[in-house]
């Protein structure tokens, strides 16, 4: 269990950089940047499994409305949703949509 989620905190953080193309915000960090310092809490440079367990932590209790330690296919429809709203946009993953 403790080597499933290290492959999967390890993937999510991976997965939370953006290419270089894509990366570029203006402001003098990309968002890639922008996310290791957010996730990064003591500033030292480094992310710690600490640090990044806690991250992955918060994103997982923001999909999983009903506390329940599991996030049904209802709940990440409904977070997905509400982003939408927030952002003005979404993003539909799988059957052929981007």
């Amino acid at each position: 269990m403790k080597k499933i989620l290290l492959a999967l905190t390890v993937t999510a953080f991976i997965a939370s950089f953006t290419s270089p193309a894509e990366a570029c915000m203006g402001k003098g960090k990309h968002k890639g940047e922008k996310k290791f310092d957010m996730i990064d809490k003591n500033s030292d440079g480094f992310v710690t499994k600490d640090e990044m367990t806690a991250h992955i932590n918060a994103k997982f209790a923001k999909k999983d409305a009903d506390g329940d330690g599991k996030i049904s296919k209802e709940e990440m429809k409904k977070y997905h949703e509400s982003k939408k709203g927030k952002h003005g946009h979404g993003h539909e993953h799988g059957k052929g949509k981007h």
